[in-house]
Protein backbone atom coordinates (compact mmCIF):
# COMPACT_ATOMS: atom_id res chain seq x y z
CA UNK A 1 0.00 0.00 0.00
CA UNK A 2 2.89 2.43 1.32
CA UNK A 3 5.01 1.56 -2.28
CA UNK A 4 2.06 1.94 -4.73
CA UNK A 5 0.48 4.90 -3.15
CA UNK A 6 4.22 6.45 -2.17
CA UNK A 7 3.44 10.01 -3.89
CA UNK A 8 0.28 10.54 -2.32
CA UNK A 9 1.22 9.75 0.58
CA UNK A 10 4.48 12.41 0.69
CA UNK A 11 2.61 14.99 -0.75
CA UNK A 12 -0.20 14.71 1.91
CA UNK A 13 2.81 14.92 4.86
CA UNK A 14 4.01 18.20 3.03
CA UNK A 15 0.72 19.63 3.32
CA UNK A 16 0.57 19.04 6.77
CA UNK A 17 4.26 20.81 6.96
CA UNK A 18 3.37 23.32 5.24
CA UNK A 19 -0.48 24.22 7.29
CA UNK A 20 1.34 25.89 10.11
CA UNK A 21 2.03 28.99 8.07
CA UNK A 22 -0.15 28.34 5.23
CA UNK A 23 -3.55 26.90 6.59
CA UNK A 24 -4.14 27.39 10.18
CA UNK A 25 -2.51 30.92 11.13
CA UNK A 26 -2.53 32.84 7.60
CA UNK A 27 -2.29 36.18 9.50
CA UNK A 28 0.41 35.16 11.70
CA UNK A 29 3.54 36.60 10.07
CA UNK A 30 1.32 39.97 9.56
CA UNK A 31 0.88 40.85 13.03
CA UNK A 32 0.19 44.18 13.49
CA UNK A 33 0.78 44.89 9.83
CA UNK A 34 -2.64 43.15 9.92
CA UNK A 35 -4.77 46.04 10.64
CA UNK A 36 -4.00 47.56 7.31
CA UNK A 37 -6.82 44.69 5.99
CA UNK A 38 -9.55 46.31 8.12
CA UNK A 39 -8.34 49.87 7.08
CA UNK A 40 -8.55 49.19 3.00
CA UNK A 41 -11.61 49.36 1.14
CA UNK A 42 -11.16 45.07 1.31
CA UNK A 43 -12.92 42.93 2.24
CA UNK A 44 -11.63 40.68 4.72
CA UNK A 45 -13.09 37.42 2.69
CA UNK A 46 -10.95 38.54 -0.71
CA UNK A 47 -7.38 38.74 1.87
CA UNK A 48 -8.38 34.94 3.02
CA UNK A 49 -8.86 33.92 -0.63
CA UNK A 50 -6.06 36.00 -1.04
CA UNK A 51 -3.60 33.91 1.24
CA UNK A 52 -5.98 30.17 0.13
CA UNK A 53 -4.91 31.11 -3.63
CA UNK A 54 -1.33 31.19 -2.24
CA UNK A 55 -1.68 28.30 -0.08
CA UNK A 56 -2.65 26.33 -3.38
CA UNK A 57 0.46 27.94 -5.09
CA UNK A 58 3.02 26.49 -2.61
CA UNK A 59 1.66 22.97 -2.54
CA UNK A 60 1.03 22.35 -6.51
CA UNK A 61 4.68 23.90 -6.88
CA UNK A 62 5.35 21.47 -3.63
CA UNK A 63 4.34 18.35 -5.58
CA UNK A 64 5.46 19.45 -8.81
CA UNK A 65 9.14 19.31 -6.77
CA UNK A 66 8.04 15.63 -4.79
CA UNK A 67 6.91 14.23 -8.61
CA UNK A 68 10.33 15.82 -9.96
CA UNK A 69 12.75 13.97 -7.38
CA UNK A 70 10.76 10.71 -7.63
CA UNK A 71 11.21 10.75 -11.18
CA UNK A 72 15.40 11.72 -11.13
CA UNK A 73 15.78 8.51 -8.40
CA UNK A 74 13.78 6.80 -11.11
CA UNK A 75 10.59 5.66 -9.01
CA UNK A 76 6.92 4.57 -10.85
CA UNK A 77 6.18 8.09 -11.14
CA UNK A 78 3.11 8.27 -14.03
CA UNK A 79 1.60 11.21 -15.48
CA UNK A 80 -1.67 9.71 -14.26
CA UNK A 81 0.03 8.75 -10.81
CA UNK A 82 0.74 12.71 -10.32
CA UNK A 83 -2.95 14.20 -11.64
CA UNK A 84 -3.85 11.55 -9.30
CA UNK A 85 -2.32 12.63 -6.55
CA UNK A 86 -3.13 16.66 -7.60
CA UNK A 87 -6.46 15.85 -7.66
CA UNK A 88 -6.27 14.04 -3.97
CA UNK A 89 -4.14 16.88 -2.43
CA UNK A 90 -6.22 19.64 -4.10
CA UNK A 91 -9.52 18.26 -2.10
CA UNK A 92 -7.75 17.57 1.09
CA UNK A 93 -5.88 21.06 0.97
CA UNK A 94 -9.69 22.26 0.43
CA UNK A 95 -11.34 20.80 3.28
CA UNK A 96 -7.83 21.98 5.58
CA UNK A 97 -8.58 25.46 4.45
CA UNK A 98 -12.15 25.69 5.32
CA UNK A 99 -11.45 24.69 9.32
CA UNK A 100 -8.08 27.50 8.42
CA UNK A 101 -9.86 30.39 8.00
CA UNK A 102 -11.94 29.79 10.95
CA UNK A 103 -9.03 29.11 13.33
CA UNK A 104 -7.11 31.95 11.28
CA UNK A 105 -9.92 34.27 13.57
CA UNK A 106 -10.67 32.41 16.02
CA UNK A 107 -7.14 31.23 17.30
CA UNK A 108 -5.23 33.99 15.50
CA UNK A 109 -1.50 34.33 16.77
CA UNK A 110 1.57 36.50 16.08
CA UNK A 111 4.10 34.35 14.86
CA UNK A 112 8.25 34.85 15.13
CA UNK A 113 9.80 33.51 12.04
CA UNK A 114 12.28 32.02 13.98
CA UNK A 115 10.16 30.30 16.25
CA UNK A 116 7.63 27.43 15.31
CA UNK A 117 3.99 28.31 15.29
CA UNK A 118 3.02 25.81 17.36
CA UNK A 119 5.11 27.10 20.85
CA UNK A 120 2.48 29.67 20.71
CA UNK A 121 -0.83 28.18 19.30
CA UNK A 122 -3.77 27.17 21.54
CA UNK A 123 -3.22 23.93 23.07
CA UNK A 124 -7.52 23.16 22.39
CA UNK A 125 -7.13 23.36 19.06
CA UNK A 126 -3.77 21.99 18.92
CA UNK A 127 -5.91 18.73 20.58
CA UNK A 128 -8.21 19.31 17.65
CA UNK A 129 -5.96 18.65 15.05
CA UNK A 130 -5.39 14.84 16.75
CA UNK A 131 -9.28 14.51 15.36
CA UNK A 132 -8.92 16.69 12.29
CA UNK A 133 -6.52 14.71 10.16
CA UNK A 134 -7.37 11.06 10.67
CA UNK A 135 -11.16 12.16 9.79
CA UNK A 136 -10.28 14.03 6.81
CA UNK A 137 -7.78 11.26 5.46
CA UNK A 138 -10.69 8.68 6.41
CA UNK A 139 -13.03 9.37 3.23
CA UNK A 140 -9.59 9.27 0.86
CA UNK A 141 -9.02 6.01 1.96
CA UNK A 142 -12.31 4.63 1.24
CA UNK A 143 -11.85 5.84 -2.34
CA UNK A 144 -8.87 4.12 -2.08
CA UNK A 145 -10.27 1.09 -1.26
CA UNK A 146 -13.48 0.70 -3.30
CA UNK A 147 -10.89 1.15 -6.83
CA UNK A 148 -9.24 -1.78 -4.93
CA UNK A 149 -12.87 -3.70 -4.15
CA UNK A 150 -14.24 -3.09 -7.53
CA UNK A 151 -11.01 -3.42 -9.56
CA UNK A 152 -11.78 -0.36 -11.74
CA UNK A 153 -11.02 3.10 -11.53
CA UNK A 154 -14.63 4.59 -11.55
CA UNK A 155 -15.59 4.24 -7.97
CA UNK A 156 -12.21 5.85 -6.67
CA UNK A 157 -13.20 9.35 -9.11
CA UNK A 158 -16.80 8.76 -7.65
CA UNK A 159 -15.67 9.54 -4.32
CA UNK A 160 -13.19 12.22 -5.16
CA UNK A 161 -15.67 13.75 -7.11
CA UNK A 162 -18.21 13.81 -4.28
CA UNK A 163 -15.61 14.83 -1.36
CA UNK A 164 -14.40 17.73 -4.04
CA UNK A 165 -18.17 19.53 -3.88
CA UNK A 166 -18.13 18.57 0.09
CA UNK A 167 -15.14 20.50 0.41
CA UNK A 168 -16.00 23.70 -2.04
CA UNK A 169 -19.75 23.58 0.42
CA UNK A 170 -17.38 23.65 3.38
CA UNK A 171 -14.83 26.13 2.27
CA UNK A 172 -17.97 28.83 1.21
CA UNK A 173 -19.36 28.62 4.43
CA UNK A 174 -16.06 28.70 6.08
CA UNK A 175 -15.55 32.01 4.51
CA UNK A 176 -19.26 33.39 4.78
CA UNK A 177 -18.54 32.65 8.56
CA UNK A 178 -15.13 34.39 8.56
CA UNK A 179 -15.92 37.26 7.06
CA UNK A 180 -19.18 37.95 9.76
CA UNK A 181 -16.84 36.78 12.45
CA UNK A 182 -13.84 39.56 11.28
CA UNK A 183 -16.60 42.12 11.53
CA UNK A 184 -17.83 41.43 14.97
CA UNK A 185 -14.88 40.51 16.60
CA UNK A 186 -12.09 42.98 14.54
CA UNK A 187 -10.73 44.53 17.60
CA UNK A 188 -10.21 41.00 19.46
CA UNK A 189 -8.57 39.73 16.13
CA UNK A 190 -6.31 42.56 15.75
CA UNK A 191 -5.35 42.62 19.67
CA UNK A 192 -3.97 39.25 19.63
CA UNK A 193 -2.12 39.56 16.25
CA UNK A 194 -0.44 42.72 17.85
CA UNK A 195 0.78 41.19 20.53
CA UNK A 196 4.91 40.72 20.49
CA UNK A 197 6.59 42.50 18.04
CA UNK A 198 5.28 43.00 14.95
CA UNK A 199 7.03 44.64 11.23
CA UNK A 200 4.73 47.23 11.13
CA UNK A 201 4.11 49.93 13.75
CA UNK A 202 0.43 48.82 15.52
CA UNK A 203 -1.45 52.05 16.08
CA UNK A 204 -5.12 52.63 16.91
CA UNK A 205 -7.16 54.37 13.90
Amino acid sequence: MMAEHFLVIVSGYAIMLLSEVCIWNVFGFDRGASQFYWLAPLSTVWVLVANNISAAIFVSLEILIISLVCGLFRLPVTPALVLECFLVSMVFLCFLMAIGNWSSLQYARPVDPNQNWKRNAAGRFQMMLLLVYPLLAAPFLFAYFARRVWEAEWPFYAVIALMASLAATAYGLSLEYAGAYARRHRERVLSLLSQGDSPVLFFDP
